[in-house]
């Protein structure tokens, strides 16, 4: 597989985040009252996992649950955590984490932003300009280090996880397939990604890795 493609895939997150950054930028009118969550305990580092195996043992996917990141997903295979600062102005998400394996020819991403600022998130149509630029925003990480290999968005639509809103993109290239989630969690943007030839983008990856994706207090 092209390494280039997976270090594009990596800046999935922060290319997220970057737009959410931008989103506040543009926001104009006075602050309203944030919805408060279960969530919003979850700003210490992730310094360790609770792992199990899968319980029909295949392909030796694990349930993979960072310590204090707020979430559970299962792989197939124990993944690498990376930390990442956000800008020092303040305006965007202090930190964000990021865990990455690639496995049987495919790039697994899943990533988290730190809190955005209340005051902005709160405003109304956020979440709206939010996903109206993620599409770009993902298929320009994408591009950035991939300029030979040009994916096109194929299909995005909505979906939720635990009545929070999100969305999916899927985009293709020649051989390709990338697909993304993301939703907007308690002040908070959380990624997955799954990329690689079409030909091992089968539900029994793609799907089993982007359904097991949940929410953990």
């Amino acid at each position: 597989m092209n390494k280039k493609i997976l270090r594009g895939m990596m800046l999935l997150v922060s290319a997220c985040a970057l737009v959410a950054a931008s989103a506040v930028a543009a926001q104009q009118q006075q602050p309203a009252r944030a919805r408060r969550g279960g969530l919003d305990n979850l700003s210490l580092p992730s310094t360790t996992a609770r792992v199990a195996s899968s319980s029909d043992g295949a392909s030796a996917w694990q349930t993979f649950a960072p310590e204090g990141a707020g979430f559970s997903v299962s792989l197939p295979g124990l993944p690498e955590e990376r930390a990442r600062a956000g800008r020092a102005g303040g305006q965007s998400a202090a930190q964000f984490r990021n865990y990455q394996l690639t496995a049987g020819g495919l790039k697994y991403e899943i990533g988290r932003t730190g809190q955005l600022p209340e005051r902005f998130v709160s405003q109304p149509g956020y979440m709206e300009r939010f996903f109206a630029g993620a599409s770009q925003s993902i298929n320009a990480a994408l591009a950035q280090e991939n300029q030979q290999i040009r994916y096109k968005l194929v299909s995005e639509q909505a979906i939720s996880l635990d009545g929070y809103e999100g969305r999916e993109y899927e985009f293709e290239a020649e051989g390709q397939r990338a697909v993304a989630r993301l939703f907007f969690i308690e002040r908070r943007i959380y990624g997955l990604s799954v990329v690689g030839p079409k030909s091992e983008m089968t539900p029994e990856h793609v799907e089993r890795f982007l359904n097991s994706f949940a929410l953990e207090q």
